[in-house]
């Protein structure tokens, strides 16, 4: 299994389910220093340190995505702050969509966490996207996933 597979296979399954619930009733309920310090004190017995600071990031990111302006049906998603930093906002990616209205295909380059390839798959047959980082692709699938979106591939490749 590759990292691309592993990283997939942990987001999808029920103990990751749990660690981002119980997370992001921490994050509620603490300041982020606060939220990150109980968290890694609670799971760092059972989870790896890369794991803890992964999900860390999911869960900022969503509080995030509030405040770019991001619909409530976003929140369920997987996503990272660094890469929110270079995502488009849902009315540039709307945009960038528009101009493939009606094309049988989309094969999409360095795609990120996905905000443009969501809405290209709302107006295209088939989005091909290509994503050299194994943890970005697999939430990338995990969102196709998310937000149902069958139309879409994910390759991840270098």
């Amino acid at each position: 299994m590759n990292l691309f597979e592993k990283h997939y296979s942990y987001w999808k399954s029920a103990e990751s389910s749990q660690l981002l619930e119980e997370a992001t009733k921490l994050y509620l309920n603490s300041s982020q220093n606060d939220f990150i310090f109980k968290l890694k004190n609670k799971y760092s017995k059972n989870v790896s340190p890369d794991t803890l600071n992964i999900a860390i990031g999911i869960i900022i990111g969503r509080a995030k995505l509030k405040k770019l302006g991001y619909e409530e049906n976003f929140q369920n998603g997987f996503y990272l702050t660094q890469q929110l930093e270079q995502a488009s906002k849902p009315q540039v990616a709307n945009y960038h969509a528009s101009y493939f209205k009606n094309r049988n295909l989309v094969i999409e380059v360095c795609a990120g966490l996905g905000f443009d390839t969501l809405e290209l798959s709302k107006v295209v047959q088939k989005v091909i996207t290509i994503e050299a980082d194994p943890l970005v692709a697999s939430f990338l699938k995990l969102n196709t996933e998310v937000f149902n979106c069958r139309n879409i591939e994910v390759i991840c490749e270098k």
